[in-house]
């Protein structure tokens, strides 16, 4: 017969493959044995029973496969080819029956064979657990007596180290364990004492905290304090220094009080011939420093308002330590050229002012009065500070003349001692008093006056 191959298909050798055909056959026959002997060993039941079926199922199928397609199809004289099926295997499309029957036969003979596999594997377990109780037995025939020989010796030597142990018991470790419950409780004291040391430190915190809390709300409101004051000062130039001045100047007239009062102490005399002296001058009453003051007060609202009137801005001061005036000029920085915007000004201060009103005449010794340094204290302190001029105003109260005078503050130190007013002052020429004027005039207009 000739041999029949499909398209592209090698005839295949068989004496080469013979062996590993039946080596293959083995081994697929021989797994329902194993799958009977191991699938008790499963808790699952329906594993069981799957494996009771599916291994002899798998192992005919398999055996099947291997026999009729490469060995009887060879036989017929058709080898298959790898990824090629051809037409001619319908024309033994007659031996279907015999692969189901011969595949019926195997699984018959597997399914015997997982029973088989069954029953050794139920003799094994019965083999083990017949060897295991041989074996059980041996040993407690050998461990056993030797166990209570071993227990019989580690009872008599347990009870006389009990009966060591209740004596070291007694004598050594309940005196020792006395001591330690007694150092233990000494501890919990000492540990309550720091409890209570703790707790009360702890109040003593707190109550910190809640000081330095208000300390704290306190600083804040003198900073909230400190910044209004900074904002009012940096708003209101120049502030700072008027006020420390005015400061400065209270205490220097202080000083001067309570040394002229000490020198009025060491100058009164020792007898009463001095007080009819014809040449003692008169005494002023109360009323009569009233009645100057008020006079005073309206003879400097007069030359305040005047200092307005010829473009200047006056700040009238009357309290103690207070400049009789702070004479300011507005500046103009910027100036509006093409009518578009507003001019920009700045007012700074340029001089302090000290205004005096004199009852001045014609006559001897009342035609000039001096201004001492203690009688513009206040405005001297304030120029120092400021760096600006002082101007000493004054108007004679039985003329209406005016003079002034400038004194620059590098003078205003401890060598300027006071000016006296010129004569001219107090005389009723008409020369005179357009002297006078001039130079009153001639001071403001060295300030910034419009004269």
């Amino acid at each position: 017969m000739n041999m029949k191959t499909f398209h592209g298909v090698i005839p295949m050798n068989s004496s080469e493959d013979t062996f590993f055909v039946i080596v293959y056959i083995i081994t697929i026959g021989i797994i329902p044995m194993f799958t009977g002997a191991l699938k008790d060993y499963s808790a699952n039941g329906i594993i069981r029973i799957l494996a009771r079926f599916a291994a002899p199922t798998i192992s005919a199928v398999a055996i099947t496969y291997v026999i009729f397609y490469y060995g009887l199809l060879s036989s017929f004289g058709i080898v298959p080819a790898e990824n090629e099926y051809s037409s001619e295997l319908q024309e033994y499309a007659t031996i279907i029956p015999v692969v189901i029957s011969f595949v019926v036969l195997l699984w018959l003979l597997f399914y015997k064979l997982v029973s088989f596999g069954e029953n050794i594997g139920r003799r094994e377990d019965a083999g083990l657990q017949k060897d295991g109780s041989k074996i059980t037995n041996q040993v407690n025939a050998i461990i056993i007596p030797t166990l209570d020989s071993f227990t019989e010796k580690i009872t008599s030597n347990m009870a006389d180290r009990l009966k060591n142990f209740g004596t070291d018991l007694k004598d050594t470790v309940i005196p020792q364990m006395e001591k330690i419950t007694q150092n233990q409780q000494e501890t919990q004291d000492k540990l309550d004492y720091f409890d209570e040391k703790e707790e009360s430190r702890d109040q003593h915190q707190n109550k910190q905290a809640e000081k330095i809390d208000q300390l704290i709300e306190i600083q804040q409101k003198q900073n909230d304090i400190l910044k209004t004051v900074q904002q009012w000062f940096a708003q209101n130039p120049n502030q700072y220094e008027i006020l420390l001045s005015r400061t400065e100047a209270i205490n220097a007239q202080n000083k001067k009080i309570i040394s002229d009062s000490n020198d009025d102490v060491r100058n009164i005399p020792n007898d009463d011939s001095s007080t009819n002296d014809s040449n003692t001058e008169t005494l002023l009453t109360a009323q009569d420093g009233i009645a100057n003051r008020v006079i005073g007060h309206k003879k400097q609202e007069e030359m305040a308002q005047y200092l307005r009137d010829v473009g200047f801005e006056v700040t009238d001061g009357h309290g103690a330590g207070q400049p009789d005036f702070i004479i300011k000029k507005k500046r103009i920085t910027c100036y509006d050229v093409d009518g578009t915007g507003e001019e920009e000004s700045t007012t700074e201060i340029v001089a302090v002012g000290s205004n005096k009103s004199f009852t001045l005449k014609d006559q001897p010794k009342r035609k000039q009065r001096r201004i001492s340094s203690d009688d513009c204290m206040p405005e001297i302190i304030l120029a120092k500070k400021l760096h600006i001029p002082m101007i000493i105003l004054v108007t004679n109260r039985n003329n209406g003349r005016r003079w002034a005078a400038k004194i620059p503050y590098e003078r205003l130190n401890d060598k300027w001692s006071g000016v006296t007013t010129p004569v001219m002052l107090a005389q009723d020429d008409d020369d005179s008093k357009q002297i006078a004027e001039e130079e009153f005039l001639s001071v403001l207009a060295s300030i910034g006056a419009h004269v």
